[in-house]
């Protein structure tokens, strides 16, 4: 009956939402091909349930099977991945995945760094600063400095110092927030781009014409 047939729909969704928990279980413990067997295993049963209701989780395990291949080096199925995730979310309310989506475009901005893609990697990390900036401040900062930080790196490689200098000090300034919030571990980083921003300062004294900021 139709009643059987959603109540077994929707056993079926919560042993999805174990599946990818597993998945992201073993993905912080930083073991990849058992996080990847795990949301393989959630995009199965979800094949069988069809689109109805599980659009967000599948939305979700496509991110994190992206996340997965990147870690592996497998960057064409982290792109792939990406993109039918990045599908799904355009489908779904904008308000309320914001903050997947974000982490969506700050990971194709990794894998486009690893692919030395920097302008694609810049745009993604763009969109992903935008979105970042419509939540929580308090609880996007580690996310929004690392990609501040990821920009000044870029941009300093490609020789574009006064974008460098916009960047780096915004990374520095949030990882100092983190630090005096009792996240210690952010020390190193607010140092690295201490070091960045003094690094360029200096660059930008010995070739003063550089190519103009974009």
């Amino acid at each position: 009956s139709l009643c059987l047939d959603l109540n077994a729909g929707k056993k079926f969704t919560e042993q999805a939402v174990v599946l990818l928990g597993m998945g992201n279980v073993y993905g912080k413990l930083r073991q990849p091909q058992r996080a990847i067997e795990y949301f393989q295993q959630v995009l199965s049963l979800l094949l069988d349930l069809g689109e109805i209701g599980t659009s967000k989780v599948r939305a979700l395990t496509l991110l994190n099977l992206s996340s997965e291949y990147n870690q592996i080096g497998l960057l064409q199925q982290a792109l792939i991945h990406s993109q039918n995730a990045l599908t799904i979310f355009s489908s779904l309310n904008e308000m309320q995945t914001r903050m997947e989506r974000a982490i969506l475009y700050a990971n194709r901005g990794n894998i486009y760094q690893k692919l030395e893609q920097p302008h694609l990697a810049v745009k993604s990390y763009q969109q992903a600063l935008s979105l970042f900036s419509t939540c929580e401040k308090n609880k996007t900062r580690e996310e929004r400095a690392d990609l501040h930080a990821n920009m000044g790196m870029i941009f300093k490689k490609c020789r574009l110092q006064q974008s460098a200098l916009h960047h780096y000090p915004e990374a520095q300034i949030l990882n100092q927030q983190l630090w005096c919030n009792g996240m210690h571990h952010r020390a190193e980083d607010m140092a690295k781009c201490t070091a960045q921003v003094l690094d360029v300062f200096v660059l930008n004294h010995r070739d003063p014409h550089t190519p103009a900021a974009y």
